[in-house]
């Protein structure tokens, strides 16, 4: 019951404003675990310094007249400056590594969630509803997750979670961990593909050559269309990547296989300019451009586009100056295409 109070509070504070307030602090954190203790209610640390962004957190956020309201209604509240001996010693306990930061602790005074940095009123008040609800909050999902639990559900709540905390330090290899424990089902589910489909972007990771491994199965379940997008995306990266010399010869094994799971226009394009730029044939280059990428639509087109500068890099004034040419003539076909969807 409790919850679904504090939840209204969250949505009616975004609606009706509420005479202005200070903020209600307890004389130290000792006597806040006390008052929560009493009072059933969760504890807020606000951990700041004597820094412009924290005056600022204080000023345009807590200060707010709503936001002081229902802060000083629903939590106990403490300020800890981190720069006095027992904000020093909170700071290394809890592991707080931005300032300012907020730290959520149940009425038994176990802590349940950390944010960390400035915020907005409405992304504060979004952080802490995830950091009242035990299953989702930072110490519900490290509880999970140290219980050895990966599932779809678990993944966006981890992600959050560590996020508002912020230790999410490689989210590349979050994904891979958890996409290596589900099944072909559970990757395609809405939650899981949708998470990979955003964050997925290397194409050494495990977890991307599995999905191309096994890329018949995804086009039947998502769609072929999407699975060519989303492979021309990464190969597209990695062949920028490949273009600014940061291969080492194993990338290029991969790469060259990864080249073959494009869609069939893809894969002759890239495969095409892949070959001519280790030739360093940049006439060779532009005639692609000019005859076969040209007639792509535009938006196929400019993806090319963002190849071509790197593909071209070291070449003489004549390529130079058909590589002008050639832009000059995309942004006038561009504008004729447009001038004809307008009338």
């Amino acid at each position: 019951m409790k919850k679904i109070v504090l939840l209204w509070g969250l949505l009616s504070l975004l609606l009706f404003d509420v005479n202005a307030q200070e903020l209600n602090f307890a004389t130290s954190f000792e006597q806040a675990r006390i008052d929560a203790k009493e009072k059933g209610r969760f504890i807020l640390v606000y951990a700041y310094s004597p820094c412009t962004l924290c005056d600022d957190v204080m000023e345009k956020v807590l200060w707010l007249p709503d936001v002081a309201a229902f802060l000083n209604e629903h939590f106990i509240l403490v300020d800890m400056d981190l720069d006095e001996r027992a904000g020093v010693l909170f700071k290394k306990e809890y592991g707080l590594k931005l300032c300012p930061s907020f730290v959520l602790f149940d009425s038994d005074g176990h802590l349940a969630h950390k944010i960390a940095g400035g915020c907005s009123a409405e992304e504060l008040l979004a952080k802490l509803f995830r950091g009242i609800e035990p299953k989702i909050n930072y110490a519900g999902v490290l509880k999970r997750y140290n219980s050895g639990e990966r599932s779809v559900e678990l993944l966006p709540d981890y992600i959050f979670s560590l996020d508002d905390a912020g230790e999410m330090n490689n989210l590349s290899a979050v994904i891979n961990e958890f996409f290596s424990y589900f099944t072909m089902e559970e990757k395609v589910s809405d939650m899981a593909w949708t998470l990979f489909n955003v964050y997925a972007g290397n194409f050494r990771d495990q977890v991307f050559q599995d999905f191309i491994k096994n890329k018949e199965y995804f086009v039947e379940k998502v769609g072929e269309d999407v699975v060519n997008d989303k492979i021309q995306q990464i190969v597209f990266l990695a062949m920028q990547e490949a273009l600014s010399g940061k291969f080492s010869s194993a990338d290029t094994v991969l790469f060259e296989q990864t080249i073959g799971s494009l869609g069939k226009v893809d894969r002759m394009l890239i495969g095409e300019l892949w070959n001519l730029s280790k030739q360093k044939d940049y006439a060779g280059i532009m005639d692609l451009y000019e005859q076969k990428i040209f007639v792509l639509n535009p938006k196929w087109r400019s993806k090319y586009g963002d190849l071509q500068q790197l593909l071209l890099k070291g070449c003489g004034k004549d390529i130079n100056d058909r590589l002008t040419n050639y832009i000059v003539k995309c942004l006038e076909d561009l504008r004729a295409k447009r001038s004809k969807l307008i009338k």
